[in-house]
Formats: structure tokens, C-alpha cells, sequence
């Protein structure tokens, strides 16, 4: 969900499926006075005709911008948002192309631009992966894992779903995974963890207690 000055709404987008087959692969977008209610339903299209699954939202100034894992999931691709949030301009890159990548989440740092994903593995959690760029544009530079230490081949057990910046604080950023539990899909949960840095490279660590402050 993101806040759209130009219109005063709250967009919202989502990867939308029939329930049935999963092969409709689509985005949805709604759209609200308020951030956590009373959304209206704008239908569901596939951008430029491609497909879209795991997705995300990252905001860049005025502009926004939706990625999603396409073309069965082998591309992630990002799209430029129109200016009222409600549907894609253009394609701005195919990333990662026959990699299999999903969970996509964008940060900026210090005037770069950085990228969380997973490899597609199902339900099973796998490594991690991290790339930096200059521009939402591209090009952009593979990093490694920013996982450290053990389970760090799980991801902690995780997948990527966004990266939250601390508000008032512009050098701190939050990790947020879910862990899915397909034999009991209501105990999905999450994990929050910080992300410090060595250089150019993100360094997610498990802490069993931590603060804003650490």
C-alpha cells in the first residue's frame, strides 16, 4: 500500500489468482481513503500482458514503482507506476532473468538502491540473495547472501517480504520475513531482524532480542 499525494488515496496492489489453478497471475489494485480499511476494488490485468506473482511496492520520491516475479516466475520484472498509482507506464527492467527469483523488497541507502529476493523453491526457505544499483534503473551489481551464520542457507527459516526504514532514523532498516507453514497456513509468522552493513553489502544476523537502539 502506498500514500498518493496527487490523489489524496491509499493504493493498494496485490498478486491476484483464481482460487482454482493458479495460472491467471495477475495484479489487483484497490484504492482508499485510509491506509487499513474501506479499500474499492479496481479489477485485476496483467502489465504490458505479462505475468505477475510475488510483488512489491517501492516509493522513490514522487514515483513509484511495482516489481513482480513474471514469466513463470523465471524474470522479476519492475514496472513505473502511472502517477496516480493505478496502473503501470512502462517496463523499467527484467531482472534476474531464468534465475527463478520472488520476494522482491527495494531500500535506499545513502543514494543506492538495494534488492532483497529468494529463489523459488516452493514452500521450502532457501539462501537469500542481495544486489545493489545506482539507479532503480539498473544496472544492477549481484552481492551475496546477506544472511550470516547459521541457518543463514534457510534465510532463518524465512523469505524476504519487505524492508521497513526506520522512521526518523535514515541509516536504519528493518528485515521483515514470513515463514510459511503450509500444514497449518494460519500459523504463518514473521520475523523482524536488523540490517547493518560491511561496505556495500547487507549483513541480516539472528538476534534473539533486539531494539531500535542495537
Amino acid at each position: 500500500v502506498l500514500w498518493c499525494e496527487r490523489t489524496k488515496k491509499f493504493v493498494l496492489w496485490c498478486h491476484y489468482e483464481n482460487g482454482v489453478d493458479y495460472h491467471d497471475a495477475r495484479c489487483a489494485v484497490a484504492s482508499s481513503d485510509y491506509p487499513d480499511h474501506g479499500f474499492v476494488y479496481h479489477g485485476s490485468f496483467n502489465p504490458f500482458g505479462d505475468m505477475a506473482r510475488d510483488c512489491t511496492l517501492f516509493m522513490d520520491g514522487e514515483d513509484a514503482y511495482f516489481a513482480a516475479a513474471s514469466r513463470d516466475n523465471r524474470d522479476l520484472h519492475v514496472w513505473k507506476l502511472t502517477k496516480d498509482f493505478m496502473s503501470v507506464s512502462k517496463l523499467v527492467n527484467n531482472l534476474f532473468q531464468n534465475e527463478s527469483r520472488e520476494a522482491p523488497a527495494f531500500f535506499k541507502k545513502d543514494g543506492r538502491y538495494y534488492l532483497l529476493t529468494s529463489y523459488c523453491t516452493g514452500w521450502a526457505p532457501n539462501p537469500g540473495r542481495s544486489a545493489v544499483a545506482s539507479s532503480i534503473w539498473g544496472p544492477w551489481k549481484e552481492l551475496a547472501n546477506p544472511f550470516v551464520g547459521a541457518d543463514s542457507e534457510t534465510s532463518f527459516h524465512s523469505q524476504s517480504t519487505y524492508v521497513l526504514p526506520v522512521p526518523g532514523k535514515p541509516d536504519r532498516f528493518i528485515y521483515m520475513g514470513d515463514r510459511w507453514t503450509p500444514e497449518n497456513a494460519i500459523d504463518g509468522r514473521y520475523i523482524w531482524l536488523p540490517i547493518r552493513f560491511e561496505g556495500e553489502q547487507p549483513v541480516i544476523e539472528w538476534l534473539d532480542e533486539w531494539g531500535i537502539e542495537n
